[in-house]
């Protein structure tokens, strides 16, 4: 016999725990460079098999061109602006999305969003859809009225990736 649902339910995101510590959880640095890592995890009370995707923006939610859809697969993504883009860039530019899973050596290249705010403050929002194409409410990093500043690189950049993708930035100018 076949079961059918009577209602759906909204599915919940959050943005993940650290493996090496699941009693801390990831929060973005108040400032960085042109690249940002974040990870997050979502749930449907209806289980999480009715999963369909993410989908991720930056600074505003309410224009649906802004928004990029990532697979489940991709519960950590890191945001990266190359130097050709942005010197001589001012106000906001693309960024590069990668995306991949905790302790995957590699990442894959996801696509682009919009909207990140060089030498300015920005938002990072993430919601989860489950099958019945309903999101869930949009968590924001940082929390609350939070917001972190991104510096446009003025000189030499080095980036470290450890083995679980954290990403080290740092001016070596």
């Amino acid at each position: 016999f076949l079961i059918f649902p009577v209602r759906n339910t909204r599915p919940t995101i959050e943005f993940a725990r650290n493996p090496n510590n699941t009693n801390v959880a990831f929060k973005q640095a108040d400032t960085t460079f042109t690249a940002a890592t974040f990870a997050f995890v979502g749930h449907d009370p209806d289980g999480d098999e009715t999963l369909l995707n993410y989908r991720i923006a930056l600074n505003d939610t309410s224009d649906p061109t802004r928004w990029l859809t990532v697979s489940l697969r991709d519960t950590i993504v890191t945001l990266y602006v190359p130097r050709a883009r942005s010197d001589g860039a001012t106000g906001e530019v693309e960024a590069d999305v990668y995306g991949g899973r905790f302790y995957e050596t590699r990442s894959r290249y996801l696509g682009r969003i919009p909207g990140l705010r060089l030498d300015g403050l920005n938002v990072f929002y993430v919601q989860s859809q489950d099958v019945a194409r309903e999101f869930s409410p949009a968590r924001r990093m940082p929390s609350g009225t939070g917001q972190w500043y991104v510096k446009k690189p003025r000189g030499k950049l080095l980036m470290v990736s450890d083995d679980v993708q954290y990403a080290i930035v740092a001016d070596t100018t």
